[in-house]
């Protein structure tokens, strides 16, 4: 897959400084998140954070990396109806694969609309 040399790859990083057992709830008098830093990359540790850390507490940093450039995968309906008659082919070729030919015609004649009419 090539990327867009003229577009950036857009990365926002989020250090949370939160509760680390997630079977309990942290004491009353204290918060579930005890900080939130964002930075754009995750080498960038934030020190700040650290600083609030202290051993067994009971807190833990967590680092969640979202990628703002990339998008959900969109397939035309005639792609995913070729990939579903593949994958049925080959579901009928491990189960049953003497009556493959009869057993695919029978389910894409049986759910045309969700496999499309062609042939695999």
């Amino acid at each position: 897959m090539a990327q867009n040399p003229g577009r950036k790859k857009q990365r926002v990083v989020i250090w949370t400084l939160r509760w680390g057992n997630p079977y309990t709830r942290p004491p009353e008098w204290q918060p579930a998140v005890l900080g939130l830093q964002i930075t754009s990359r995750t080498s960038e540790q934030p020190a700040a954070l650290y600083s609030l850390k202290k051993l067994g507490d009971g807190y833990a940093m967590y680092c969640e990396v979202h990628d703002a450039s990339a998008r959900a995968r969109n397939l035309p309906e005639a792609t995913k109806k070729k990939i579903r008659r593949r994958n049925l082919a080959r579901r009928i070729e491990t189960q049953a694969p003497l009556f493959k030919a009869e057993l695919f015609a029978r389910e894409v004649a049986a759910k045309s609309g969700y496999f499309g009419s062609e042939p695999a």
